[in-house]
């Protein structure tokens, strides 16, 4: 299968994978007793969060001018800002920073490369259900800036994803979800598509 083909294949699974974690995340629910599930009185709605988090990122492989380069895969972590501007929407912005590493294999040499990485995207996530336990779906965007090393430069990012929220009281809350994240260097022949897995604890007042 040609790394193009590929590439094109990966929305379709993605799709199915938000499919998936959703449906999960609702029969999850489900089992949740009703009043692990209770709302406080006030809900989310009007309230701003502030929270940490931690990504893992799967990589991905392209092409540059027919030479191999691989995505590896890599840790980051960050914090991020929000806002519930109704019981199921939220806005959010997060700031990610890690270490991006290259591997670029031309003519059987290898030729690694790494570079600090630093991630600030805009998102907005709908919690689909009026509980303190609820699956959610987030779309976002942003940049993904390159510093450090050989890979030094600036590139819009975009994502979607799916998880699950429990606010644990009336001012803490978890989330963990799946992002599938979309960029593309600038002379690559294909955008990476990465897959990460996140986790975000914090306050909301």
């Amino acid at each position: 299968m040609s790394m193009r083909f590929a590439m094109a294949a990966g929305a379709p699974r993605c799709g199915r994978l938000v499919i998936g974690i959703l449906a999960g995340a609702l029969a999850l629910t489900a089992l949740v007793p009703a009043t692990a599930r209770a709302q406080d009185e006030e809900g989310r709605e009007g309230k701003f969060e502030l929270f940490v988090l931690g990504q893992y990122t799967i990589g991905d492989e392209t092409d540059i001018s027919g030479v191999d380069l691989e995505y590896d895969d890599t840790f980051a972590g960050g914090v991020g800002v929000g806002f519930n501007i109704a019981e199921n929407i939220n806005f959010n912005g997060t700031v990610l920073i890690g270490e991006a590493n290259f591997s670029l294999d031309a003519f059987g040499v290898n030729v690694e490369d790494d570079s600090t990485v630093i991630s600030p995207e805009f998102n907005v996530d709908w919690n689909i259900l009026d509980q303190a336990f609820t699956p959610f779906v987030t779309v976002g965007a942003g940049a993904m800036i390159f510093t450090g090393g050989d890979v030094d430069e600036t590139d819009f990012t975009y994502g979607i994803g799916a998880g699950v929220r429990w606010d644990i009281a009336s001012d803490l809350f978890l989330k963990v979800w799946y992002r599938a994240k979309w960029f593309e260097l600038e002379d690559a022949d294909d955008e990476f598509l990465l897959h990460t897995i996140n986790i975000g604890f914090g306050l909301m007042r």
